[in-house]
C-alpha cells in the first residue's frame, strides 16, 4: 500500500512539472523581400510602340541582400538587372515592353533571384494590330518665294537672290538643301529653324563657263523626309565684265596655298593665311588636315560677306621621320575643296649628341614671363636610337622648377615626351636660369631653362 502512495506521489509531481515548463516563443518570420505590384498589365499596345511600367523592391530583411533580375522575355527590358539592397533600402526598377510585330495576347514572368528567395512577377500584354501608319504631324514650313528668277545675268558674272524658309509649327525643323545643279551655290545646305524664326538661305548663280541661253533647274529642300522643289530660271547674256571682283591671291579664295615654316625645332609654330568671300552673304568652311601635327582651334570658320577671315595654322613636332614633312590642309567652300601645303624642314640642332645614341631636343627652353599664381609648361623629347630599351633619370635643379615624370623606360628606336613646369608663386621676380640633367646608360645630356619671374 506504502508503495502505491510513494508511485502515485512521483507520478502527480511529474505532471506537475511538465506542465510548468513554458511554451516555445512564436517562430520569427524568415527574412524577405517586399516586391510590388505582384502583376503587370501592359494592356493594350499597338504593333511597334512600347509601354513602361515600375517595379518597387524593398528589403525587409535585416542583411545586405543582393538582387538579380531575369526579364526571361525578348519583349521585356529591365534598366537594373543586378544591384545589392541594404537593410530596409527600397529601389525602383524600370520595366519596358516592346510589343513585337505580330499581334495577339502576349505573358510571362519576371524573375527576380534575391539572396533570401525567388520573387515571380508575371505580365500580360494585348497587342493590337496597326491598320495604317501614325499621321505625321504636317511640318509646318513656309517657303518664299516659290519660284527664283536670276533674270540676266553676264557671261563670267554671277547674281544671287534670298530664299526665305520660315518655320509656322512648334517643333524644330531639320532642313538639308539639295543645289541640283552646278551652278547654284548655296550658302547653307544643312541647317535648323526654329519654332516661329525664319532662315535666310543666300542662293547664287554662276555663269561662269556657260553659253548664252536661258538656264533652269530645280532647288529640292528635304524637311524631315519631305520634299519641296524650287524652280529656277536663269538668262545668260554675251557682254561680259561686271559682277563683284575675286580678291587677289594664287586661288582667288585664300592668301597663299603653301605655307612654309622653314626650319624649326620642337614646340609650337603658327602662321596665318588669309580668307577671302566676295559674295554679299556670310560663307562657311570647313577645315581638315591629313596630318596630326596641324593643330586646329576650330573644325570649320565663318567668313563674313564681302571680307576675310585670318586663319591661324599652328604645327607642334616632337619628333622628325624625314628631315623635310609636308602636310595637307583642305579648305571646304560651299562650291568646292581647296588644298594648302605645310612644309616643315627639320633644324640641324635638332640632335646636338649624335654620338651617344641617346638624343634630347631641345637643349634650351625660354618660358618667357611667369607671373606670379600662374604656371607655364614646355615638352621636351628624349630619343633613343639603340637597339635596347634604355632607362632615363631626371633631375631639376631649382625649386620652381619641376619635370614630369622623374623616371622613365624607352624603348628601341623610340622616343618619350617629358614635361617641364614652372611655378610662378615659388619663381623670384627677375631673370631666373636653371639646368634639366638626364642621367642616361651612355652619359648625362642636359636641357636650360630660362623664366623671368613677374608680379
Amino acid at each position: 500500500m506504502r508503495v502505491r502512495q510513494i508511485l502515485f506521489l512521483l507520478l502527480s509531481v511529474t505532471f506537475v512539472g511538465i506542465s510548468f515548463i513554458p511554451e516555445p516563443a512564436l517562430s520569427v518570420p524568415p527574412p524577405h523581400m517586399r516586391v510590388n505590384p505582384t502583376f503587370m498589365n501592359f494592356r493594350e499596345i499597338y504593333v511597334g510602340e512600347t509601354r513602361e511600367n515600375h517595379i518597387i523592391i524593398e528589403n525587409l530583411a535585416g542583411i545586405r541582400a543582393w538582387v538579380s533580375i531575369n526579364p526571361n522575355s525578348p519583349f521585356i527590358t529591365v534598366y537594373r538587372n543586378n544591384f545589392n539592397l541594404n537593410p530596409g533600402e527600397r529601389v525602383n526598377v524600370r520595366v519596358v515592353f516592346r510589343a513585337p510585330d505580330t499581334p495577339g495576347i502576349r505573358s510571362g514572368r519576371i524573375v527576380i533571384n534575391t539572396a533570401v528567395g525567388i520573387y515571380y512577377v508575371p505580365w500580360e500584354a494585348r497587342v493590337l494590330p496597326r491598320s495604317l501608319p501614325p499621321p505625321e504631324p504636317p511640318a509646318r514650313i513656309r517657303i518664299s518665294p516659290l519660284s527664283l528668277n536670276f533674270e540676266g545675268v553676264n557671261v563670267g558674272e554671277f547674281k544671287t537672290v534670298v530664299l526665305s524658309i520660315a518655320n509656322d509649327g512648334l517643333l524644330p525643323l531639320h532642313v538639308n538643301v539639295n543645289p541640283g545643279s552646278p551652278f547654284i551655290s548655296l550658302s547653307h545646305t544643312i541647317f535648323s529653324v526654329a519654332p516661329g524664326r525664319e532662315f535666310p538661305l543666300y542662293v547664287t548663280f554662276r555663269a561662269e563657263g556657260l553659253s548664252p541661253g536661258v538656264k533652269s533647274g530645280r532647288i529640292v529642300i528635304n524637311v524631315h523626309g519631305r520634299e519641296y522643289r524650287v524652280p529656277w530660271t536663269a538668262r545668260v547674256l554675251s557682254s561680259g565684265g561686271g559682277g563683284l571682283p575675286f580678291p587677289p591671291g594664287p586661288s582667288g579664295w585664300v592668301s597663299d596655298t603653301l605655307v612654309d615654316f622653314g626650319e624649326v625645332g620642337p614646340g609650337e609654330r603658327t602662321k596665318y593665311v588669309i580668307l577671302y568671300n566676295p559674295y554679299p552673304y556670310p560663307i562657311q568652311v570647313r577645315i581638315r588636315s591629313s596630318v596630326p601635327w596641324i593643330r586646329l582651334s576650330y573644325p570649320y570658320v565663318t567668313i563674313p560677306p564681302v571680307g576675310s577671315y585670318r586663319l591661324p595654322i599652328s604645327i607642334y613636332i616632337d619628333y622628325f621621320p624625314e628631315d623635310v614633312l609636308e602636310g595637307v590642309l583642305t579648305l571646304y567652300f560651299p562650291w568646292g575643296a581647296l588644298d594648302i601645303t605645310v612644309r616643315v624642314k627639320r633644324h640641324p640642332s635638332w640632335y646636338p649628341y649624335p654620338d651617344l645614341g641617346i638624343h634630347v631636343a631641345p637643349t634650351h627652353i625660354d618660358f618667357g614671363i611667369v607671373r606670379y599664381g600662374t604656371r607655364k609648361a614646355r615638352n621636351f623629347l628624349v630619343r633613343n636610337n639603340s637597339p635596347y630599351p634604355v632607362r632615363v633619370r631626371i633631375l631639376d635643379t631649382a625649386p620652381w622648377l619641376r619635370v614630369y615624370p622623374y623616371e622613365a623606360y624607352i624603348g628601341p628606336l623610340s622616343a618619350r615626351s617629358f614635361r617641364a613646369e614652372v611655378n610662378g608663386s615659388l619663381l623670384p621676380v627677375g631673370l631666373r636660369r636653371a639646368m634639366i640633367w638626364i642621367d642616361t646608360p651612355r652619359g648625362r645630356l642636359s636641357v636650360s631653362v630660362l623664366a623671368r619671374g613677374g608680379p
